[in-house]
């Protein structure tokens, strides 16, 4: 297949998302080629919104009509499945531990029996700086923690752009995080954001506070 043939094969959204990874520079060619596909799209999306479609040109060759989420599937394609999400959380809440154990043993276990504000304010500052350290240049450059690096899947926005590094942290990681601080409240907070992955769209609480959602990304698809 060629390559203009396998461009036509995409979603829109699919196109969009590959041209965010493209380096125009570097590859000249094959981003004209996305553009040129991208353009072809949309102007026939905009003619086919100009026209008035007979009952026949609604109809599959079936004779069904195409469902109203036939459009979004193709994107869907792409959504990391409740398996990889829950891979990639035992892997990073695996790391997570053995970031804090130094911290634990400083502090002193015993200390944390009936943690004080300081003691919660300083737990949250070091986790916040721990999940830097480890995370972070995976973060800012590939939108991927160790566990999702590891399951090849990738947080990014709802256009299909790879979620900044300020996205992640501040509305992604800290609201659910001083949540779950708050007494029985913190923990109705973590199950309820964990039971949003059984949603259609598989988004946690955390993804919809920061308007993301968790893919494989755009590059795992063979063009």
């Amino acid at each position: 297949m060629s390559e203009t043939g396998k461009y036509s094969q995409l979603s829109l959204d699919e196109l969009h998302a590959i041209a965010a990874t493209v380096d125009a520079d570097a590859e000249p060619e094959r981003a004209a080629e996305i553009y040129a596909e991208i353009e072809k799209r949309q102007h026939a999306e905009f003619s086919t919104m100009d026209e008035s479609p007979s009952a026949d040109q609604d109809m599959c060759n079936d004779g069904v009509a195409p469902s109203p989420e036939a459009s979004a599937q193709s994107t869907d394609d792409r959504l990391a499945s409740r398996g990889e999400r829950f891979a990639a959380a035992i892997i990073d809440t695996v790391v997570s531990i053995l970031a804090t154990i130094p911290f634990i043993f400083i502090v002193g276990a015993e200390e944390f029996a009936e943690p004080g504000l300081g003691l919660i304010a300083l737990s949250f500052a070091y986790g916040l700086t721990s999940l830097l350290v480890v995370n972070g240049y995976l973060l800012f450059h590939y939108g991927q923690t160790v566990g999702k690096r590891f399951l090849n899947i990738r947080i990014e926005d709802m256009s299909g752009r790879q979620a900044s590094l300020g996205t992640i942290i501040m509305k992604r990681y800290i609201p659910v995080s001083l949540a779950m601080y708050i007494p029985v409240i913190g923990g109705i907070v973590s199950l309820v954001d964990v039971c949003f992955i059984f949603r259609q769209d598989r988004r946690c609480v955390h993804d919809h506070i920061a308007n993301t959602r968790v893919c494989r990304p755009p590059e795992s698809i063979n063009v």
